[in-house]
């Protein structure tokens, strides 16, 4: 549906603005991938005292090597590989510049960096063969010693000791699984342990949807065909993936009968493959329905529905609502064309299998209903109301920010002077007391003290510090730095950690 675009708007609250790299670093993701350059569309150049050459090709991805950034080991790329795809290159390197002909076998850092808006900018640059690439390029073969194995090279000498009783082949990622007499490991070429692979059968737990789970510290996580991993070690019971998805439980006991393992109490929830929520880790059972839905039921035996989206069905109001323009102004209409809300808008978004969106109006942006109530303002930046991430965004009262869900539910109340997006739907990133500077139209954040709030405005990361990560790390930590330079640790659970 065509939406009237407005020039000049008036920036209500806030502007579009990048945060100063003293309070927070922006966020990316990206990978390492291999790839084949089918033809080069455009040979590459470079403006004016510019180090940076750009040319455009045709590229056929063959596979990944490895990712980075906040998503750290998910599966947020693997589509692409065996697709081909024209993309406009950053060439930084000049002695790369050679590599940029048919049939020449290229690697390619692939992804996305953003500002704190979410304003997204894509990253596609030509780079040397990557470091893990060249370690999986040694060729390393089973051998047996004395009853034990290890592996040799194509010299047949030993390059991991035969100190193992079972030593499986290494994969084109450079992994491997061994065994001594009491665990299994998963290795890489120099030999290093990645983890401990969960052990299903005697055997590591196969990888379903490119996800197998192991353990750590007596915690369960999940990790992929390259030994990244993909979730962290934080649960005390995971279930394998099935269907893009896979059922965790914290707080519970395991029991063994027989060959079969019983999960006895516990916190149930789901993830979906990249690691998000789909049904938070509180109900008393979960079960996994047809039609991408997913029973939860209560400790009350209240049963509850959420869709593969974590929307919980009960909530989501299913009513007909579309764009319509009338006389220069948009409202709604139903599914018999009928306006339901009025056209009064100068703008008017799409409520896109939400319950709540936003509207423009003289009076500024707002979040509105399907019955046309409105709820609050939005937070602003690109001129437009703040993108939901994982399900949440933010809204401004009185001067504060705050979290919402797509339900038009205030999670966190409005309290802060700023509020990060919540990256992973669950924690978010605050401040009080930070100032808005702007030079050249560009509004940037300084000072405050910062901490760490959850979806429910726990306070997981006390707001006293100088700056706060945006994101935990493989480990489940994140990080906060202190005025005096000191950077400490904290979990999940708000719990300080080495």
């Amino acid at each position: 549906m065509k939406t009237k675009i407005v020039l000049n708007l008036i920036f209500l609250f806030f502007m579009s603005f990048i945060i100063n790299q003293s309070a927070m670093a922006s966020s990316y993701y990206d990978c390492d991938v291999k790839a084949k350059i089918i033809k080069v569309n455009k040979e590459p150049n470079n403006s004016e005292n510019s180090y940076i050459y750009v040319a455009n090709i045709t590229v056929e991805f063959i596979r990944i090597i490895q990712r980075s950034g906040f998503l750290h080991g998910h599966s947020l790329f693997d589509d692409i590989v065996g697709t081909t795809e024209d993309i406009s290159i950053e060439i930084r390197d000049k002695k790369l510049l050679n590599k940029l002909k048919k049939d020449e076998i290229v690697y390619i850092k692939y992804g996305t960096a953003y500002d704190i808006s979410v304003t997204a900018h894509k990253v596609r640059e030509l780079i040397e063969m990557p470091e893990r690439e060249k370690i999986n390029q040694i060729e390393l073969t089973v051998k047996e010693k004395n009853g034990l194995f290890g592996y040799v090279d194509n010299k047949g000498k030993f390059a991991i000791e035969a100190k193992y009783t079972i030593a499986d082949e290494f994969n084109e990622n450079g992994v491997a699984y061994v065994a001594d007499k009491k665990v299994w490991y998963l290795i890489n070429k120099k030999g290093d342990v990645i983890l401990t692979p969960y052990i299903v059968d005697n055997a590591p737990d196969e990888l379903v949807d490119n996800r197998a789970r192991f353990v750590k510290d007596g915690k369960f996580g999940y990790y992929n065909d390259c030994g990244e991993s993909v979730y962290t070690a934080w649960f005390d019971y995971a279930f394998p993936f099935e269907d893009g998805c896979a059922i965790v439980v914290q707080d519970c006991k395991i029991k063994k009968d027989g060959e079969n393992t019983i999960i006895d109490g516990g916190k149930w929830g789901m993830l979906d493959i990249n690691g998000g929520t789909i049904v938070p880790w509180k109900y008393k059972k979960v079960f996994p329905m047809k039609n991408d839905k997913v029973k939860a039921i209560t400790f009350d035996d209240e049963v509850i529905y959420y869709n593969y989206h974590s929307a919980i069905l009960d909530k989501m109001d299913l009513r007909e609502r579309t764009v319509k323009e009338k006389d220069d102004k948009y409202g709604y209409v139903d599914e018999k064309g009928k306006f339901v809300i009025a056209p009064n808008y100068d703008i008017a978004q799409e409520f896109d299998e939400r319950n709540v969106t936003g509207v423009l109006d003289k009076d500024g942006w707002h979040i509105i209903n399907k019955d046309g109530k409105k709820l609050f303002k939005p937070f602003i930046f690109d001129n437009g109301p703040d993108y939901f991430v994982k399900g949440k965004a933010r809204f401004v009262e009185n001067g504060k920010m705050g979290y919402f869900n797509e339900f038009g539910e205030k999670l966190v109340e409005a309290k802060y002077d700023f509020a990060d997006v919540m990256v992973d739907g669950y924690f978010g990133v605050v401040s009080i007391g930070c100032k808005y500077v702007t030079e050249l139209e560009v509004t940037h954040i300084e000072g405050g003290k910062w901490g760490m709030v959850d979806i429910s405005g726990n306070i997981i990361v006390p707001i006293e510090y100088k700056s706060v990560d945006d994101e935990f790390d493989k480990d489940g930590k994140v990080a906060a730095t202190d005025f005096n330079g000191k950077t400490v640790y904290y979990n999940r659970a708000g719990k300080i950690v080495k």
